[in-house]
C-alpha cells in the first residue's frame, strides 16, 4: 500500500479546489497516476463529500500553519 499516495491525495483535495472538485465528479480521472492498492481506491472511492468537508476547514488550518495533521481532542 502506498499510504503516501493517499495522503496526497487528501492534502491535494483539502488545498486545491479544483483538484477537490475532479476528486468528487469523477474519482477514476483524480486517482489515475497514483499508486494504490485495490483497498485504498476503493476507501478514496467511498469517501463521502459531507465527511470531507467537515474535516477539511481543520486539516487546510492545521497545514498553513505548519502543524502537520493532528486529530482535534473532541475526535480523539
Amino acid at each position: 500500500m502506498s499510504m503516501h499516495d493517499v495522503q496526497t491525495i487528501i492534502i491535494r483535495a483539502v488545498m486545491d479546489s479544483d483538484y477537490r472538485e475532479l476528486f468528487f465528479n469523477d474519482r477514476s480521472r483524480a486517482l489515475e497516476g497514483y499508486n494504490l492498492a485495490s483497498i485504498e481506491t476503493m476507501w478514496l472511492q467511498r469517501l463521502a463529500r459531507k465527511e470531507f468537508d467537515a474535516f477539511a476547514p481543520e486539516v487546510r488550518s492545521s497545514l498553513k500553519q505548519g502543524g502537520g495533521i493532528a486529530p482535534s481532542p473532541q475526535r480523539i
